[in-house]
């Protein structure tokens, strides 16, 4: 038997899965099983042919990966160690409804994830109003525009090499689509940082909180602010409240969208929300 999958010396990051696969023959018999082992620790098994294991979120650390193959008459061989390292996950997240042109009727979020010398941007537009949504990457300086990548729906990413930690690196992305365009404001990320969520309008550094998350029945907003509204992960506006207390018990488990409003209906706050 031996591993086919992933490569000796593969590099993931926290939070990423690791699908391992093996081969394994017998001359005389059947396969009987395949186990998959980390540091000589079972972490799952394959009674058929292809042999796979799809580990979900590994610890952060080197993991030498092993296979065993038991046949029919449970004898076994043992693979070769296949090598695999995972680095803690670098990255910052900015959630926002601002624009340097036109206008977003919801809001968008900008990852920035360090991986080596690289630097993934991922943005994702929460507006549900639009169609044929095209983006594009904006470099601040010197100015530059690039095409990014669909990953499906409304999120589209690109990876920007050759760069050095500690560097300042500014961009925005245009999403274009039927009948317009709307410009994300330029936002600054220093390579290998992490940073966490921001929202870049909360100019009175309101201490806005929300209990408990997860939530089920009903949840909290603490803090001063004049209107929540929630949207699911379309874009579709749901709930309307001026209340600190929300009820949310008709609403479907999954992952949701909070827009936080002062009395001038300014964006003081986005927060995501977690109903199970």
């Amino acid at each position: 038997t031996s591993i086919t999958s992933p490569s000796n010396n593969s590099i993931f990051v926290s939070g990423d899965n690791i699908n391992i696969s093996a081969s394994a023959s017998d001359l005389d018999g059947e396969i009987a099983k395949v186990e998959f082992y980390s540091n000589q620790i079972k972490i799952g098994e394959d009674l058929s042919s292809p042999y796979q294991y799809t580990w979900t979120n590994p610890p952060i650390g080197t993991h030498n990966l092993t296979a065993i193959a038991t046949d029919n008459e449970n004898a076994s061989s043992i693979s070769e160690v296949v090598s695999v390292v995972v680095n803690e996950k670098i990255f910052c997240e900015f959630m926002s409804d601002e624009s340097i042109e036109g206008s977003f009727s919801t809001g968008y979020k900008i990852t920035f994830e360090t991986i080596g010398s690289n630097v993934k941007i991922t943005s994702e537009l929460y507006d549900n109003d639009k169609s044929g949504v095209v983006g594009i990457l904006f470099r601040k300086h010197p100015f530059q525009e690039s095409y990014l990548n669909n990953d499906g729906g409304l999120v589209f990413s690109k990876t920007i090499g050759g760069l050095i930690e500690g560097e300042i690196i500014s961009y925005a992305v245009k999403f274009a689509f039927a009948g317009g365009l709307a410009v994300t404001k330029y936002f600054d990320y220093e390579v290998g940082t992490s940073c966490t969520l921001s929202t870049v309008r909360n100019e009175k550094n309101l201490p806005i909180q929300i209990y408990p998350n997860p939530a089920s029945e009903k949840f909290n907003i603490s803090g001063p602010f004049s209107k929540a509204i929630i949207f699911n992960i379309e874009g579709k506006k749901l709930i309307i409240s001026k209340s600190n207390e929300i009820d949310i018990s008709l609403l479907s488990n999954g992952l949701y969208l909070i827009k936080i409003l002062d009395k001038k209906n300014n964006i003081i706050d986005l927060k995501r929300l977690i109903i199970n």
